[in-house]
């Protein structure tokens, strides 16, 4: 009987790890996200904010997991998440520089500065950080968490007329050109990384191509809910929009 306990013991243990991984893992680059927004407040942050519900609340946060938990063997689904945050932190400064702003002159409006502060938070610390103290300090995902509740709170000031979301063309092409900039960067790394490869197998090809896809994949739902904050703008200078059937190859 005891053989046989400590053979069930043991067969659990090959399990956990595959079987865990397996459980945890979850790319979701779904382009039809959903979000809830009222009337008065940004498309733009109520996509922020349902990205990063989705990816520390539904979906378990992987990059910080330490080594007893499956998730910590993980590294697509971690490095596309923080890709995710990566995009999400650019967007929270644009907005507390420029769209938040009024003419960009105005005082920084309190909750767009504390997200944009909390979302560049590094996505790998967990509930301790040996290399900095003993004592127990805030995991990435609370800070996320706490950058989700700072953009609803200020989409409901939004709402009720007490911040400022500047819909100015000047505004929407200077966004256009950080983003785009950005992501000439990102292409930029994988050409280096196609560069500096392996020999035969590059063991860390995957991990940048999932953050690049993660960046573009929140980069693009950002980009299609300015598109509904702006759609004013964008219709009295006649912009072309990208045709529905080839938005999914932005990500793919």
């Amino acid at each position: 009987k005891e053989s046989s306990a400590a053979s069930d013991v043991y067969k659990r243990q090959l399990l956990y790890y595959p079987v865990g991984m397996f459980l945890v893992h979850d790319i979701n680059d779904d382009v039809e996200l959903g979000y809830d927004v009222n009337d008065g407040e940004s498309h733009a942050v109520a996509m922020a904010a349902a990205l990063i519900t989705r990816e520390t609340d539904e979906n378990r946060w992987t990059a910080n997991d330490p080594f007893f938990l499956p998730g910590a063997v993980l590294d697509n689904m971690p490095n596309f998440q923080q890709g995710i945050m990566y995009a999400l932190s650019r967007f929270a400064i644009e907005m507390s520089d420029q769209i938040g702003r009024v003419r960009g002159s105005s005082q920084v409006d309190d909750d767009l500065d504390s997200a944009a502060g909390r979302l560049k938070f590094p996505g790998t610390i967990w509930f301790f950080d040996f290399k900095t103290s003993l004592a127990p300090t805030t995991a990435s995902e609370q800070h996320y968490r706490t950058a989700r509740q700072a953009f609803l709170k200020y989409n409901q000031r939004l709402a009720a007329g007490d911040a400022s979301f500047e819909r100015r063309a000047d505004n929407l092409q200077a966004t256009l050109e950080r983003i785009s900039s950005d992501i000439g960067s990102s292409s930029a790394v994988i050409d280096q990384r196609i560069a500096d490869g392996g020999f035969l197998i590059d063991m860390q090809a995957d991990d940048v191509f999932y953050q690049v896809k993660g960046r573009l994949y929140a980069y693009y739902q950002i980009l299609k809910a300015l598109g509904v904050d702006f759609q004013k703008i964008i219709e009295e200078l006649s912009l072309i929009h990208i045709s529905e059937p080839t938005r999914p190859r932005l990500i793919s």
